[in-house]
């Protein structure tokens, strides 16, 4: 809505790009899918693997590249996402316990 705002007009086209669904995608997996927090950790590790990349690698491709080989790595460690995870495991943090 604010982003609309400051364009002054709404493409679906804007929104519904590869790059936007594939972001979603990945936030809620490494989150941890069916989780109410597990989307919210995601987003906040995605934001800020991509603007350690860029800062350190800059705006390449060697940045998406690093990124994806992070999202490998705590995928292989935690496969249900790192909520998911960690409330298996009786890890998980109270603050997280959202449900």
């Amino acid at each position: 809505m604010i982003w609309g705002e400051y364009l002054t007009y709404i493409r679906p086209n804007i929104f519904v790009t590869v790059l936007i669904s594939v972001n979603m995608v990945l936030i809620c997996i490494l989150g941890g899918k069916g989780t109410i927090a597990g989307p919210v950790i995601g987003a906040i590790l995605i934001v800020a693997f991509n603007e350690f990349f860029v800062a350190i690698l800059g705006a390449s491709e060697i940045n998406i590249l690093a990124t994806g080989l992070i999202m490998m790595i705590c995928l292989m460690f935690f496969p249900l996402g790192i909520v998911g995870t960690l409330a298996k495991h009786r890890k998980l943090p109270r603050i997280l316990n959202w449900d």
